[in-house]
């Protein structure tokens, strides 16, 4: 079995954009920033995970983004980082976006996932309660709005993750 970090895209990968106070995803790829040192930590992490980036998009099926431009992202990301595969949930369907676990238990599937050896990081609560859905380790790389309500409303009270790291540095102080 293989083991998998699973990275949520916005906030952990890249930096948010503030929209009306309020942390969102780029929308153009002139807005996509990824700093230099999240490659290398990413690159690191992948000669012992497979790397996943699982990411909610509503911005496509709201009209607010153009797939073209999310494209864009994805191969940029491609062909700066080793990961496997970038899933996005661009339709706004609360079956297949975080936090359902959807995207993760489909990738358990399709690569032979050892759930209980792999972990999720990402900056929002929604990231979180996917990941223990899913049975994998949770790390929350917390931002002044990791606990914020989102359009799925607010976190579950008793929702805590495994970990909690301000930086993706301190990943190599858990994993």
């Amino acid at each position: 079995m293989n083991k998998a970090l699973f990275l949520d895209r916005d906030g952990v990968i890249n930096e948010v954009i503030f929209r009306n106070g309020k942390p969102a995803s780029p929308r153009k790829i002139q807005e996509f920033k990824v700093k230099q040192n999240t490659i290398k930590i990413i690159d690191e992490y992948s000669k012992k995970y497979l790397i996943f980036v699982v990411s909610n998009q509503p911005d496509v099926k709201r009209g607010n983004m153009d797939i073209k431009e999310l494209n864009k992202m994805n191969d940029f990301l491609l062909s700066k980082m080793n990961i496997k595969e970038i899933v996005n949930e661009t339709e706004d369907n609360k079956d297949f976006k975080k936090p359902n676990p959807y995207m993760i238990l489909e990738l358990c599937k399709k690569y032979n996932i050892d759930k209980k050896q792999s972990f999720i990081v990402g900056d929002r609560w929604v990231d979180i309660l996917a990941g223990k859905k899913s049975g994998v380790k949770t790390i929350l790389l917390e931002k002044d709005y990791s606990n914020d309500e989102t359009s799925l409303g607010r976190p579950p009270l008793n929702l805590s993750p495994d970990n909690i790291i301000k930086n993706l540095d301190q990943l190599r102080e858990i994993i």
